[in-house]
């Protein structure tokens, strides 16, 4: 495994106390008091809609069976990526969390990638054949066009294709932390390093920073020259994909970095 050794969590072992940074824990606590306490008005009132959505502001601290999180604020390597999909953070489901989070070796993939340790073949870990056996969203959603060209215009052979789009295209979060709908209860001190790593990104003429959701969040982290990148032309979870229906101006580009 290539380690990078630069990120937060470089030196971190996975157990009991946590992947948190100093305060974020009672920070993000803080954060999910309100937004029960929110919930629980707004069900008293008889509005169980809004009930529901504000739940879905909740920062996950464990799944229902009591697994820790891992930090997921990169998938690829940011330092090295030719290419950079700016999210916002990761979402999650309550089993597939359960799953992942509670296997060993699926753990120990997530924990590798926190602490720097990229797989030299596949450094975006989702797009590794074991994970993409359960996890459909990077494949699918985000590389699923970027792939099929790849493959069908290029002639590329499609394992070849996948492993050359992981180890070329990094998706960095604003936030390493899961909550299902976007919240900045989330935020943490990796913020700003997520900003300056797409700052550095953007000033690198033989790379591209691509946003995919929340330029205006982006700028508040410190990523000043947000307006310079394109955003993405889709709507809502098709944002995320990179295609050149989303970024007609950078598709061509993206294919000579990455192929």
């Amino acid at each position: 495994m290539a380690s990078s050794g630069r990120g937060p969590w470089s030196g971190t072992a996975d157990g009991p106390g946590g992947w948190w940074l100093p305060g974020e824990l009672d920070r993000i606590r803080r954060h999910n008091d309100r937004i029960e306490t929110e919930s629980r008005r707004a069900l008293a009132a008889g509005e169980t809609k809004r009930a529901e959505e504000v739940l879905k502001l909740r920062v996950l601290l464990e799944t229902r069976s009591g697994h820790l999180p891992i930090p997921c604020q990169w998938a690829g390597n940011p330092w090295d990526a030719q290419a950079i999909l700016l999210l916002m953070n990761p979402s999650y489901d309550d089993a597939a969390s359960d799953k992942t989070l509670g296997d060993p070796a699926l753990r120990g993939d997530l924990a590798s990638a926190a602490q720097g340790s990229f797989d030299p073949n596949y450094p975006n870990l989702f797009l590794s054949p074991r994970w993409r056996a359960i996890d459909s969203w990077h494949p699918t959603r985000v590389f699923g066009t970027l792939h099929r060209h790849l493959v069908g215009d290029l002639g590329m052979d499609p394992e070849a294709a996948w492993k050359r789009c992981a180890q070329r295209v990094c998706v960095l979060e604003l936030s390493p932390w899961a909550s299902k709908s976007w919240t900045t209860g989330c935020w943490g001190p990796t913020a700003q390093l997520g900003a300056q790593l797409a700052q550095a990104a953007a000033d690198d003429p033989g790379r591209v920073v691509l946003v995919g959701r929340g330029p205006e969040e982006w700028r508040r982290a410190g990523l000043l020259d947000v307006d310079l990148l394109e955003q993405s032309r889709g709507v809502r979870m098709n944002q995320v994909r990179i295609s050149p229906a989303n970024f007609p101006r950078s598709w061509e580009r993206v294919l000579r970095l990455v192929s």
